[in-house]
């Protein structure tokens, strides 16, 4: 970083360090005429350089004085939160709700520079970083923020959503890969790839000022492509990807859960921009999180939880309770991530026996008293205390608030058609855990967030929450009704069009919703459209001291991928279970073909057939195939351009299945998708490779339904 400054009073001498390990300070000693005990200074940094330091200190603050520009500071942070305001509140009340919109907005920051006019910026995604033209923005934890932050923008300040979005986009672009956890650039910290939920969300409510193919691109390769740089992309994707679940046991439960969060982000942006293929194989991947979950235990782990998986099926050793922490739970345990499909609302219900079972599991997570062993981590860190405080001062149980895996958990019970049991403690939350830290005398010290303030996420969540709506399935254009907290909320839209959210009666006392109007129209539904939303609307609430059978019809609760009582399943990869016989025009590497791992490659022998033809062993009992994939090698030049899939059911008759030309592979050790336009049937399946150089194909697969044993 490099930096200019500017002093209204001669400097006479000085001296200037770089080091922090010099052990000696700078200073600048000033000329002090007529008695001047008040010296300004004027500073401005650039990344790029001195020159540029200085052309940046004149364009933003110039001849302003400091009055000037602190009132300028204070004009624009009253602009921004004066977009929401309130009536019938506290001065308390107003000042943990301003302090909440204050940190919401400060992330992320813009790190692109003015040159003659033209945005530029140091790229932090190159090596050595590289000056470039265009704009970034950097500083967000995506695993924290996509769950609050990223919906507020986008329902508060849609442009200035793109932007920030066209922002990291310029990341892959100059790098290859989105960046995790930008700190500015690639940093191996925290859990799965968010921007893909965040950037499909924007999608899905409308915003459309950025990148979107190279968006698309970026969530793509997150989703399907190998990375060795543990900061780039999803962890464990060598096997996972043919899994359906991260095979370790380290944060595996929550790198696989998040990845079906955002698997369903892609699904549903590759479904608006047609992308047939991609829709069918990534709302597959959607409903992958099953494949984790073990319903059969019995003693502590009774009731269902989301487990660590071996590539045997088996689940892993490890936490003894689902109250101990860490193993395949990051920065939490077994409870923590109980609730983590909210893509499928219905279908996790159905997991645990239907909305009854999942009300009573969530009933079961609010009065569960949390434990205190440090499980797998090192020590008793700092977020176990937390999550043992936060229950002290709001009895939630195992509802963590002071972190973020849980925060969507409350805003579960619409989907158990129960949204009252939500209300009851989302009261509690918001008056007992932003107002923490008290004296002897009892008397509040304004200590405020009680955990984790992630790049102001919980402050997002307060501030939705206190709207009375959640976006509880992000990447779908819709919000979770909770409860409003004010009796009187006017939120200003970037377009000028006002939501007014008016509860008269609201109170700690009178925390249960009895009835709503949207517009004057009653609605039973316990969630709203984002469409219903961004034109501005009026929202009615009949607030009272008792749950009301408001929003628990069958047809009230959230949409979900799952619809009625049955249980989803993925589609299974067929080959490697064992029922089939695989031959191979290279026979000796034909195993490389379907053994789960992108690490080996199977490659065509020169001038053998280029073919692969897998028979049913027992073929009266024919699967069904929907999808098969494709994962290029590690070699450049050997990728399938063209092949035509089969089916027979005798192996002399042929049916072609599918044909593919012209086709590319983007990346070493991707992974494509391709829909059969027809579910298939046959005894047999055969893959031929059409023209005649080799080709090295990492792996083949067969998604589909396996025949009833």
């Amino acid at each position: 970083m490099y930096y200019y400054i500017k002093f209204d009073a001669p400097v006479i001498a000085n001296k200037v360090t770089m080091s922090s390990w010099d052990g000696d300070a700078g200073w600048v000693r000033f000329a002090t005429p007529d008695g001047k005990k008040v010296v300004g200074m004027k500073i401005a940094t650039s990344f790029i350089s001195v020159d540029q330091a200085q052309a940046n200190l004149q364009d933003e603050i110039g001849g302003k004085s400091f009055d000037a520009v602190k009132d300028l500071a204070e004009a624009a942070w009253l602009q921004k939160l004066g977009q929401v305001r309130v009536k019938g509140a506290t001065e308390d009340q107003k000042t943990i709700l301003y302090s909440n919109m204050y940190r919401a907005f400060l992330y992320p920051n813009s790190a692109w520079e003015k040159d003659t006019g033209k945005a530029i910026y140091m790229s932090p995604y190159t090596s050595p970083a590289a000056k470039k033209e265009g704009k970034i923005w950097v500083n967000s934890g995506f695993w924290d923020t996509y769950r609050t932050n990223w919906p507020l923008y986008t329902l508060l300040l849609p442009t200035q959503a793109g932007l920030m979005i066209d922002g990291f986009v310029n990341g892959y672009k100059d790098g290859g890969w989105v960046t995790r956890w930008s700190g500015p650039g690639y940093n191996d910290s925290m859990v799965a790839t968010s921007s893909d939920i965040i950037f499909a969300d924007a999608y899905m409510k409308g915003v459309r000022n950025f990148d979107v193919d190279a968006a698309y691109a970026s969530m793509l390769r997150n989703a399907t492509n190998y990375s060795s740089d543990g900061s780039k992309g999803r962890k464990g994707m060598d096997r996972s990807i043919f899994y359906g679940y991260k095979t370790d046991n380290s944060e595996s439960v929550a790198w696989s859960l998040e990845a079906y969060i955002n698997d369903f982000g892609i699904a549903q942006m590759a479904k608006e921009l047609k992308k047939e293929d991609d829709h069918a194989y990534f709302m597959n991947r959607a409903i992958s999180y099953p494949s984790i979950f073990d319903g059969t235990a019995t003693g502590a782990w009774s009731g269902g939880f989301f487990r660590s998986k071996s590539t045997d099926g088996s689940w892993q050793s490890g936490p003894s309770t689902p109250q101990s922490w860490g193993y395949g739970y990051t920065e939490g345990n077994a409870w923590s991530y109980a609730f983590l499909a909210p893509q499928d609302g219905q279908g996790l219900a159905n997991l645990y026996g239907g909305r009854q079972k999942l009300k009573d599991k969530l009933d079961t997570f609010f009065k569960t008293k949390p434990a205190t062993d440090n499980g797998s981590y090192w020590s008793v860190i700092h977020e176990i205390l937390e999550a043992k405080k936060v229950d002290e001062l709001a009895s939630v149980g195992e509802y963590q608030h002071s972190n973020q895996p849980v925060h969507h958990s409350i805003y579960m019970y619409n989907y158990a058609g129960s949204p009252s049991s939500g209300q009851k403690y989302l009261r509690d939350v918001m008056d007992k855990l932003y107002f923490t830290g008290f004296d002897a005398n009892g008397n509040s010290t304004g200590e405020g967030y009680i955990g984790d303030e992630d790049n102001g996420e919980q402050s997002a969540w307060y501030i939705l929450s206190a709207m009375g709506i959640y976006p509880v399935s992000m990447g779908r254009p819709e919000y979770a009704i909770g409860a409003p907290y004010f009796q009187n909320m006017t939120v200003t839209l970037e377009n000028g069009k006002k939501i007014e959210i008016k509860a008269p009666n609201v109170s700690s006392a009178n925390r249960y919703v009895q009835s709503v109007k949207l517009n004057g129209k009653d609605i039973t539904r316990n969630y709203l459209l984002h469409s219903e939303l961004v034109d501005g609307a009026t929202l009615d609430y009949e607030m009272g001291p008792n749950p009301s059978q408001w929003g628990t019809g069958v047809n009230d609760v959230p949409t979900s991928i799952t619809q009625g009582d049955k249980k989803l399943e993925p589609l299974k990869s067929l080959l490697p279970i064992g029922a089939y016989d695989v031959a191979a025009g290279n026979e000796a590497d034909k195993a490389k073909f379907f053994d789960r791992t992108s690490g080996t490659t199977w490659t065509s022998v020169a001038g053998a057939a280029r073919w692969m033809e897998a028979g049913k062993k027992s073929p009266q009992k024919s699967d069904t195939v929907k999808l098969y994939t494709l994962t290029s090698g590690s070699a450049d030049g050997q990728d399938p351009t063209g092949w035509i899939l089969k089916g027979s059911n005798d192996g002399v008759a042929w049916t072609t299945l599918d044909e593919r030309k012209d086709q590319s592979f983007q990346w070493r050790r991707q992974t494509r998708p391709f829909a059969l336009k027809a579910p298939a049937s046959y005894a047999k399946y055969r893959l031929e490779f059409t023209g005649t150089g080799a080709v090295s194909v990492a792996e083949f697969e067969l998604l589909g339904e396996p025949a009833a044993q």
